[in-house]
Order: C-alpha cells, then sequence, then structure tokens
C-alpha cells in the first residue's frame, strides 16, 4: 500500500508547494512549445506542460507497479519549479505585465481569486472524488472499481494532476491552476491589443459571478474551459492553419476532454 506524509502541514507551506509545481508544469511545457512550435506564450506552455505531465501520471497509474512513479514526478515537478524560479530570479527577467498600472480592478479581482483558490475546498464534488480519487490511487495502486463507486468512473487526467499535488501536500495544486489559467487567458487574449480593448476584454472574461464556484475547486472545468477558449482562438485567428497549428488545437482539445473522461 502506498501513503502519503504526514497530512500535518503549515497551509501557507502547502499553497507555496502548489505555486513551485505550476512553474514546473509551465517550464515543461515551455520547452515543447520552443522546441517544436517555436513560442514561449505561458498560457500555452501551462496547458501543453500540464496535458504532458498529467497524460505520463496516466499511464503510470495503469499498473500497479509503475503507480509509485507517481512520487518521483510530483517532486520532479517541484524540483524544476525551484530551478526555474532561482533561475529566473538570478537573470532577472520578471514577468512584465503590461497596462496593469491603470488596470487596478482586474489585479485587485486577479489577487482575490488567486487567495480563494488557496482556500479548503468545501464543494460535494471535491471532497468526494476530484480528492477521493487520488486518496484512492495512493491507498489501493489501483482506480476505484466503478462497482462500489459509481463517481469513481467520473474521473480522468485532471485528477491524475490533482495527485501530484496531493503526494507532496500541495492539495490545492488543481484549484490553483484553475485561477492562474483563467489570468493567463485575459492576458494572452490581449497581448495585441490596444489598451481600451485591452481592459474591457480582460473585465468582460475575469467578472463573471460563476468564476467564484470554479476557482475555488479542484474541479477540473474551469481549465478544460480555457482549452477550448484558446484552441477555438487560434481557429478564428489564422487565415490559414499550417500542420503545427492544427496539432496544437487538437491537442487542446484532446486534453480538454480527457480533464475528467
Amino acid at each position: 500500500m502506498i501513503t502519503s506524509f504526514p497530512s500535518h502541514i503549515n497551509p501557507i507551506i502547502s499553497n507555496l508547494l502548489a505555486l513551485i509545481q505550476i512553474v514546473g508544469t509551465v517550464q515543461i511545457g515551455q520547452f515543447i512549445l520552443v522546441r517544436y512550435w517555436k513560442t514561449n506564450e505561458t498560457l500555452l506552455s501551462l496547458a501543453i506542460g500540464m496535458i504532458f505531465v498529467s497524460q505520463i501520471g496516466y499511464l503510470f497509474t495503469l499498473n500497479k507497479m509503475t503507480i509509485t512513479l507517481l512520487y518521483p514526478l510530483s517532486f520532479f515537478l517541484l524540483g524544476l519549479g525551484i530551478f526555474n524560479i532561482i533561475r529566473v530570479t538570478l537573470s532577472k527577467n520578471y514577468l512584465k505585465l503590461n497596462n496593469i498600472q491603470n488596470n487596478y480592478i482586474f489585479f485587485f479581482i486577479s489577487i482575490n481569486f488567486i487567495l480563494i483558490s488557496m482556500s479548503p475546498p468545501t464543494n460535494a464534488d471535491a471532497l468526494d472524488y476530484h480528492w477521493g480519487i487520488p486518496m484512492y490511487l495512493l491507498r489501493h495502486n489501483e482506480w476505484a472499481p466503478t462497482s462500489i463507486w459509481l463517481k469513481g468512473s467520473l474521473a480522468g487526467i485532471g485528477e491524475v494532476y490533482n495527485t501530484l499535488g496531493v503526494i507532496s501536500h500541495a492539495e490545492n495544486l488543481g484549484t490553483i491552476l484553475q485561477s492562474f489559467s483563467l489570468i493567463a487567458l485575459a492576458f494572452y487574449l490581449t497581448k495585441s491589443t490596444d489598451y481600451n480593448k485591452t481592459v474591457f476584454i480582460r473585465l468582460f472574461i475575469i467578472t463573471s459571478p460563476v468564476l467564484l464556484f470554479m476557482v475555488s475547486t479542484p474541479k477540473p472545468q474551469l481549465f478544460p474551459q480555457v482549452l477550448t477558449a484558446t484552441a477555438l482562438f487560434l481557429t478564428i485567428k489564422e487565415k490559414d492553419i499550417d500542420l503545427k497549428t492544427f496539432t496544437l488545437i487538437t491537442i487542446l482539445l484532446m486534453g480538454a476532454a480527457q480533464q475528467k473522461l
């Protein structure tokens, strides 16, 4: 039986570990994007990185012998995240948020969404199988049989990614992913627009009341919507879609579909 580490850990440390793992995820996606698509977008790096890591983790869960590889995969993300943070800090290549100085409402809402995503989820789905499936995987070395747990069949690679967070006690990894992906989408869609359009589009994206629920749960729902929105944007952005762009769109859509299936 695989058991997790002692569960007594400061919530601040837990959320810090989740942020570091997300940085590691972005770094993996960035490596793939630069190598095959010759681009370096934070949103696309996060999307490709999460899909790639989750797919690898899912393959590990298909066998009782290989499921233990989820542990080194989780700590590899932590190590990669720490390395990247140190590298960026030493190079002084900090993230520049354009037009943020006069867009305080967007900045304020974004910070609040991140803080909300760092709080313990209380909705039924999260407590049932979005956290339950990861715990079952780690305790029993296999997926929950649907004969004893119907909702176990609803799990997908989103729960695999949550499992990586549970291993390192970064339980809010999947939840923080939701808020960060939304903020990254707002910046991605407005990178080439003028100031007035930028302010409107960002506030239009981030001020929907239903987001309060979505950013407070590890339920893989908001992140797949970000993936499909990005795929749609890429589809209508280019007049002629080449093979590389088509492949990227396909990966985003397949990744979105597999989050809960």
